[in-house]
């Protein structure tokens, strides 16, 4: 039994990594989205040039939208960093974690 609880922290914690990847392109996406609608795309034009849904394009944006100016300050240069920024700027998801937490009962 310990063997299958340490492979499963184990892979917690690697499931921990990739959303926090997950969330660094999500940011990095909605802020080069944004960048295009300050230049005078609209947001469908923004979207439909990166080849991207309606809904996933609003996801994208409100996350970069959402952002706190730290997190612009992080640049896309890391954008680890701002997944980072994310999880301890007190947004949380709908279950109360932190965006890229592993949910194994530890912060």
């Amino acid at each position: 039994m310990s063997e299958a609880a340490r492979l499963v922290r184990r892979r917690l914690k690697a499931l921990a990594v990739a959303q926090e990847a997950v969330a660094a392109i999500e940011f990095e996406v909605g802020h080069v989205l944004l960048r295009l609608v300050g230049e005078g795309l609209s947001r469908n034009e923004a979207f439909e040039l990166a080849g991207i849904t309606r809904a996933h394009g609003r996801r994208y944006v409100h996350l970069a939208g959402a952002a706190s100016p730290r997190l612009l300050d992080a640049s896309s240069t890391d954008p680890a960093a701002a997944a980072r920024a994310t999880a301890q700027s007190g947004h949380l998801e709908p279950d109360g974690t932190h965006p890229g937490a592993a949910h194994e009962g530890k912060p």
